[in-house]
């Protein structure tokens, strides 16, 4: 992905997609001429104690029984509520999972028993990749086990296993424990290292889908442990795949054309070109309905654009467009009852279309990652800020906003029930909400950091010791705002401008608890110089070069003052 936007987890299960950014570019002159890595998730971040009991508390310190007396307890699952109108002002940040590592995509999903959540990272840059696989109890926040995978490997959606290749073999492993439960002679599965040898699962994790060759897709029934089929894949290369919810059809998306394929007889159902092609820097994705019948594909030219398609004939059924492709789309994600679709982009609202005529439904103020209950009856969506938003979709009323993450938030996923949501963001936390269980009050201990407007970088200045984890949830919010003072516009033929920005960074310490503004303060950019220079290479009509930031020993300095007298030390 561009490094002007924030990496992405694609909605298909890591099948190592490689975007290709064919943009516009008009060179002019001015006036008139043409991470660390990492090798198991870290433990919780020990928050600043508190008078009040926990919200899960340690069992009460007893003899240590005899083996033979007591027998070992059976895990149970946390026993929540499952999310309603009438409780979402009671939903809260239950708990916060701390991990390090993540520079390749991340996979998180629930236990089938709704026990555990099943955590997998990979770490592309080292000399030999590995993914990391961590399995906690979401009642206690243990860690019940960790183990190391290559990283070809990919989490069966369901929560049960970790399937990976090795020298041929194709390796299951349980997703709860890590012991290996199958070993499959795979033959010419895969033999290359297009798109990373990543790996694509079916929703129930059935099929497994390979590109053994190029131009050539396999798809294996892991539990045959045998092929199924072989596709001839047309395109030039694969950007992005994903499943039908029932496993009997296989979208993929090239550049301009997306294919479905039969998954058990590999042989081609349709074929339309969004016409997507060198006119669009970017290229979004192709999603398919839960029942097969429509096929949702996103991209953007001078606007952001989702067009719907008929599967069986292959005919356009509606064309959205209008949304300001900055930063370009995002995410799409079908209700479970495939009757709506939700679109966002990294620079707009969130619309739900309906996913039969293209009409718009609805549209929410967040613009980053989606989730559906699985009742289809609340919607979650993330702003770039770092706050979670509920709505109800009947209604679409928003319930509540649950700010925690810094910055924006990458994956959301509701458990079984609907009692719980998990959301990934960019600081490296996973953070479960839900209604605290009966009599039990939350306590929360340490801090959160939001950052809005952009990234101010000032979020490393705060101690990691401050940081909120485990069982215990912001106590204080640290918002970090960048206002942009344009300094100097450059012109350029063709209309184009070049905007000299300084950063201002305003800095807002809130007290969750009692939902009070504690602390205000603003820094001033410092710049030296905001010449335009002769000569410039655009990809927008308009666009912006920071000179100048506010003094990172500055804001540590003030802000170590102003939490000091709370009990925050560094």
């Amino acid at each position: 992905m561009n490094n002007q936007f924030p990496r992405r987890l694609f909605s298909f299960l890591a099948i190592g997609v490689l975007t290709c950014g064919c943009g516009y570019q008009a060179a002019t002159q001015q006036g008139g001429q043409a991470s660390p890595t990492f090798a198991t998730i870290l433990p919780s971040v020990t928050p600043l104690p508190s008078p009040t009991a926990t919200l899960l508390p340690s069992p009460t310190d007893t003899a240590v029984p005899s083996p033979t007396d007591t027998p070992t307890p059976v895990p149970v699952p946390l026993a929540l509520e499952p999310f309603s109108k009438a409780n979402a002002s009671k939903i809260n940040n239950l708990s916060v999972i701390r991990y390090t590592g993540e520079e390749g995509p991340v996979q998180m999903t629930f236990s089938p028993d709704g026990i555990y959540i099943i955590i997998m990272s990979r770490n592309l840059f080292l000399s030999s990749p590995t993914a990391m696989v961590s399995v906690r109890n979401i009642a206690t926040g243990e860690v019940v086990s960790s183990f190391e995978v290559p990283e070809n490997s990919v989490l069966n959606p369901n929560g049960t296993q970790v399937i990976t290749f090795s020298e041929g073999k194709l390796l299951i492993y349980a997703a709860v424990g890590g012991k290996m439960i199958a070993e499959q002679d795979a033959g010419g599965l895969i033999s290359n290292t297009l798109f990373n040898n990543a790996l694509l699962l079916s929703p129930d994790g059935r099929f497994l889908v390979t590109q053994p060759s190029s131009g050539t897709l396999g798809v294996w029934d892991i539990q045959q442990g045998s092929s199924v089929s072989t596709i001839i894949f047309a395109g030039s290369y694969i950007h992005s795949a994903a499943f039908s919810q029932d496993d009997t059809m296989l979208v993929v998306r090239s550049f301009d054309d997306v294919y479905v394929y039969d998954t058990t007889s590999g042989q081609q159902i349709t074929q339309v070109n969004s016409q997507m092609g060198d006119t669009h820097f970017f290229t979004g994705e192709a999603v398919i309905s839960p029942d097969g019948s429509i096929v949702g594909i996103s991209g953007s030219t001078t606007v952001a654009v989702m067009q719907l398609w008929d599967v069986h004939n292959g005919k356009l059924l509606a064309t959205w467009s209008g949304i300001d492709r900055s930063g370009g789309p995002y995410q799409a994600l079908f209700s479970p009852n495939g009757r709506l679709l939700a679109y966002s982009n990294w620079s707009d609202n969130i619309r739900v279309l309906d996913a039969h005529t293209g009409k718009l439904v609805r549209t929410f103020q967040a613009n980053a990652a989606l989730a559906f209950s699985r009742d289809g009856q609340f919607f979650a969506a993330a702003s770039r800020d770092g706050v979670v938003n509920l709505w109800d979709m009947d209604s679409g009323t928003l319930l509540t906003s649950l700010p925690g993450h810094a910055p924006q938030v990458e994956q959301m996923i509701f458990n079984q029930d609907g009692s719980l949501l998990a959301s990934r963001g960019f600081d490296a936390t996973i953070r479960l909400w839900g209604e605290p269980p009966s009599g039990v009050a939350v306590v929360r201990a340490g801090v959160s950091i939001s950052q809005n407007g952009g990234f101010s970088g000032m979020d490393s200045e705060v101690p990691q010791s401050w940081l909120a984890s485990g069982s215990n949830p912001a106590r204080y919010l640290i918002s970090l705002t960048l206002q942009k003072t344009i300094v100097k516009s450059c012109p350029y033929t063709d209309n184009h401008t070049l905007n000299k920005v300084n950063n201002n960074l305003l800095v807002t310490i809130t007290d969750l608890e009692t939902n009070t503004v504690i602390a205000l303060q603003t820094f001033e950019g410092i710049y030296s110089s905001a010449d335009c220079p002769e000569t410039r290479t655009f990809m927008y009509q308009t666009e912006e070069e920071v000179v100048g930031h506010a003094a990172p020993a500055e804001f540590k300095a003030w802000l170590l003052q102003v939490m000091a007298p709370l009990g925050f030390t560094p």
